[in-house]
Formats: C-alpha cells, structure tokens, sequence
C-alpha cells in the first residue's frame, strides 16, 4: 500500500519520468529506494546530489507523505 501511494506521488510529481522503487537487500539501508534523483540529473545535466535535494524537498512537502514516513534522505 505504502509502496503504491509513494509511486502513484512521484509519477503526479514528476510526470512521464521512468524510476524505480526498490526495497534495499539490508533493513538498515531503510525501506525503499528511488533512482529517482539519478534519472533526473542525466536528464536535466545536474548532480544527483542537487537533484536529490530538490526531490526531497517536494516529497516532504506533502503533508500526506509525513503520514507514512518519519524520514527521508538522500545517499
């Protein structure tokens, strides 16, 4: 359910963008990981880590997404 809701925001953020959303192999790595900042920073010629902190900022904006998650970070 939480995995659904997480995809069904980004693609209303970032329409037509093809990213993936994984759950790492180690719980310590948390409970999901986006590709998310890579793909946009190949498209839009930027870091990963200036994209990352863009797509974090619009994420925890979402008052519904702080229902689901207590955090969020980029690595």
């Amino acid at each position: 359910m939480i995995k659904t809701w997480l995809n069904n925001t980004i693609k209303e953020l970032y329409p037509s963008i093809d990213f993936d959303i994984l759950t790492p192999p180690n719980s310590e790595l948390g409970d999901y990981s986006i590709n998310l900042p890579f793909v946009l920073a190949k498209k839009d010629k930027k870091t990963p880590a200036d994209t990352g902190k863009e797509v974090l900022g619009k994420l925890t904006e979402d008052k519904e997404f702080k229902e689901y998650f207590s955090k969020i970070e980029f690595a």
